[in-house]
Formats: structure tokens, C-alpha cells, sequence
């Protein structure tokens, strides 16, 4: 395969999507832990176009693209990939992160390589409520180092009951726990974000606190009430 990949490569979206994300098969071995499988999947270039189009549809860019991803599963419930739609809709976090990081769901480690290499990072902290995911995934991406000494700490807990020690405040809080992108899921997400803004440095003017696909939920609320 050539440096700089096109798409008649079959792993064209592996690497063309990867910045600043690393690929996770460079990263993960693949295996099993209890529930959860870490295992790859490939897409073809019509399986891609087919997505695309799906995401067309439903009025978000999908940026499908051929490849091959990882992914956890629990059973044959996806909880987390890096296929291009994922690194896309955490980019945003990545370009936010600064300081203390704070980040709920560990799924396959994607965001933190780029958290790692970022300089305005100073620590990153996990909280992951499955002790099988942070055997699976976190015992590999724990020990991945950035410049310096900077790691990823990574905890057990559900983020619904955990708070961090009296006094500590975060810079940049990302709160990613969700398999899929639904409705339904918006009372919680909207609850969770208002709790955890209080964990925020208020000294910081770029402090930021959100959920992923925040906004294209929002959107799925309002289409569902007619707004």
C-alpha cells in the first residue's frame, strides 16, 4: 500500500480518516475478556456507499469509507468502533481538550492516543463502569505514555453514582457512555452534562462539558415532537 492511500485500497479509510486519531489495529490485540470481544470488521466499498447513503438520509455526514476497524462488542451489541463516522463526531473533543481531561466510557480507547500526543493536555482521567472492558481494552491503552510522563488513569465506576475528590476540577469533560445515536437517550445525557459542569475549572474560559452527538440528538428530539 502506498504512503498516502486512495480509495482503491482496501484499507483507504483506515488511514485517510486516522488524524489525528491512530488506527486502533495498530494499537489493540484483539481477544476476548467475560462479555466483551475486541475484533476487527472490513468494510467493502459498497457497504461503505450504502452507509453514506443511509446517513444522507437521516441528514448527517456519515464519511463512511472502505477500511478495516475495531471494534467492542458486548454479545453482538456494537458498543464502539473506530470507523470513520466515530473519530468524525469526537472530533470536536479532541480540538477541545486542554488541561485536566476527564473522559466517561473508555470503549476501545480511540481518543486516547490523540489525547496523549496533544500538548495542551496535562492528565487524562477514564471512568469505566465495566471491570471486562478495562481488562480487555485498558490494560493495553494504560500503558500507552505521551510526552513525559503523561498516561491515561483509568478507573472503574459508573459514571451515573462516581464524582471526583473534593476540590479536584476539570478542564475539558467528554461524556461518551452510549452505543447508539438515539432519542431516548437525550434526558440522561442532558442530566449527566448538567452534573458534571459543576466539576469544571470555573478560572478557565475554555472549560467545556459535553456529550457525545449532542447536537444531532437534539435534532432527533425536536423531529420527534414536531418542532
Amino acid at each position: 500500500m502506498s504512503k498516502y492511500p486512495t480509495q482503491k485500497d482496501p484499507d483507504y479509510g483506515t488511514r485517510q480518516y486516522c488524524p489525528p486519531f491512530t488506527p486502533m489495529i495498530d494499537v489493540l490485540a484483539l481477544g476476548s475478556e467475560g462479555k466483551f470481544t475486541l475484533d476487527t470488521v472490513q468494510l467493502d466499498a459498497e457497504l461503505a456507499h450504502l452507509i453514506n447513503l443511509k446517513g444522507m438520509y437521516h441528514r448527517f455526514d456519515e464519511k463512511a469509507a472502505p477500511g478495516k476497524y475495531v471494534r467492542l462488542l458486548e454479545g453482538n451489541l456494537v458498543w464502539m468502533s473506530d470507523a470513520p463516522r466515530e473519530r468524525y463526531t469526537n472530533l470536536e473533543f479532541i480540538r477541545r481538550a486542554h488541561g485536566h481531561v476527564l473522559v466517561a466510557g473508555l470503549g476501545i480507547g480511540m481518543v486516547i492516543p490523540p489525547l496523549l500526543a496533544k500538548d495542551g493536555v496535562k492528565n487524562i482521567t477514564v471512568i469505566e463502569r465495566e471491570p471486562d472492558v478495562i481488562k480487555l481494552v485498558g490494560s493495553q491503552v494504560g500503558s500507552l505514555r505521551g510526552k513525559g510522563t503523561k498516561y491515561a488513569r483509568i478507573l472503574q465506576g459508573d459514571i451515573h453514582d462516581w464524582r471526583p475528590p473534593r476540590g479536584m476540577r476539570f478542564n475539558t469533560i467528554w461524556l461518551d457512555i452510549w452505543p447508539d445515536v438515539c432519542a431516548d437517550n437525550w434526558d440522561e445525557m442532558v442530566e449527566l452534562q448538567r452534573v458534571f459542569a459543576h466539576y469544571l475549572d470555573r478560572s478557565d474560559p475554555e472549560r467545556w462539558c459535553a456529550t457525545w452527538e449532542h447536537d444531532y440528538i437534539k435534532y432527533l428530539v425536536r423531529r420527534d415532537k414536531g418542532e
